[in-house]
């Protein structure tokens, strides 16, 4: 460990035993469901399972964010700014999908156009913090990555089958979620009721 100024940098060896504590399949999985979901709620870019994002895979981002950090000339460890390895790892993680995204967007007048085919479509304000809002509240009550997915489908109008087409799952998969979320929305409709009527 050395000192950089005020940040503690980690050593080599700190950091490969904190990557070596840390990843486990579960945890890989997680973080590729957490760049999946960060590039939806994000960026609004609908990750597509077979072509990724510009021929960016997930699980690509996620390994060459650990090899990063086991490149001496990569990324460090700042254990004064995140004494918990794994903060620092989402942090990373956020830095990388944003260097990601702006290298295949332009701007133009402060709006961000992507590159080929598409334009980020923002109805309007109102609407986009009333929908960042219930992304958040939903968030903080426990809503898992299917169910965030499947939210921001039905926010777009679509059908059970149409979202089991968007999200690859069968339509009795978006039943079940649909259940799942539907508990939670309950209880944000209550919310919104109040703060937002």
């Amino acid at each position: 460990m050395k000192e950089d100024g005020i940040n503690i940098r980690a050593s080599a060896e700190e950091i490969n035993t904190a990557i070596g504590a840390l990843v486990t399949n579960d945890f890989f999985k997680k973080l590729v469901a957490y760049t999946i979901k960060r590039l939806l709620f994000q960026f609004q870019i609908v990750y597509d399972s077979d072509k990724g994002f510009k021929g960016h895979m997930a699980e690509d981002i996620v390994s060459n964010l650990f090899i990063s950090f086991l490149d001496n000339a990569g990324r460090n460890w700042n254990k004064s700014k995140y004494p918990d390895f794994k903060k620092q790892i989402y942090s990373a993680l956020d830095s990388e999908i944003s260097n990601i995204v702006s290298k295949n967007f332009v701007k133009a007048e402060n709006i961000e156009v992507e590159s080929e085919v598409y334009v980020l479509d923002f109805e309007s304000l109102e609407y986009n913090e009333l929908y960042n809002h219930c992304i958040a509240q939903l968030e903080k009550s426990g809503a898992d990555i299917d169910e965030l997915l499947v939210f921001e489908c039905m926010s777009k109008g679509l059908l059970r089958r149409e979202i089991a087409d968007e999200l690859k799952i069968p339509p009795e998969g978006i039943t079940i979620i649909r259940k799942r979320l539907d508990r939670k929305l309950n209880l944000l409709r209550k919310q919104l009721e109040s703060t937002w009527s």
